[in-house]
C-alpha cells in the first residue's frame, strides 16, 4: 500500500484561512435594506413588523438599523 504523504504546514494555513472566513461572516452587519432583501419583505414590514418582533436579532446600531447577518440568517432559518 503506498504510503501517504500530508504537507502538515499547508493543511494548519488552509485550517487558518477558513477559521479566519468564518469568523468575518459572522461579525457582518446588515441594514435594514439587506434584511428587508434577504427575508423578502419591504423594507417598511421590515421595520415595523418584523425588526420589533421579540425573538428578532437585537439592532446592533446607533440611530439606525443593523444587525448580524448571521443571527438574521440563523433566525429566518427557525422561523419557518
Amino acid at each position: 500500500m503506498p504510503e501517504l504523504s500530508l504537507d502538515y504546514e499547508r493543511l494548519a494555513a488552509e485550517i487558518v484561512k477558513q477559521m479566519n472566513i468564518q469568523a468575518r461572516d459572522a461579525d457582518v452587519l446588515w441594514s435594514s435594506k439587506d434584511c428587508a432583501k434577504y427575508l423578502n419583505v419591504s423594507m417598511r414590514y421590515l421595520r415595523e413588523n418584523v425588526a420589533k418582533r421579540n425573538d428578532f436579532p437585537r439592532n446592533r446600531g446607533k440611530g439606525r438599523l443593523l444587525f448580524l447577518r448571521s443571527e438574521v440568517i440563523r433566525w429566518a432559518k427557525s422561523a419557518r
